[in-house]
């Protein structure tokens, strides 16, 4: 990961986070979710499909 280009966002507040601060993160879908505090990181672990993309590709 590039960390001077990538711009990482909190898929729970949309607050966008600056990547050396990341220490609150959560995997789902085999995909990796960061968040901007712990608080964040708990809604999303509680309800992460209320929160992650939905990326399947049924119509």
């Amino acid at each position: 990961m590039d960390q001077k280009t990538t711009k990482i966002f909190d898929v729970v507040c949309g607050m966008e986070i600056p990547f050396e601060n990341t220490e609150e993160t959560s995997e789902y879908n085999g995909e990796k979710y960061y968040f901007c505090s712990r608080g964040c990181k708990t809604h999303f672990d509680k309800e992460p499909e209320k929160y992650a993309p939905d990326t399947s590709l049924d119509d």
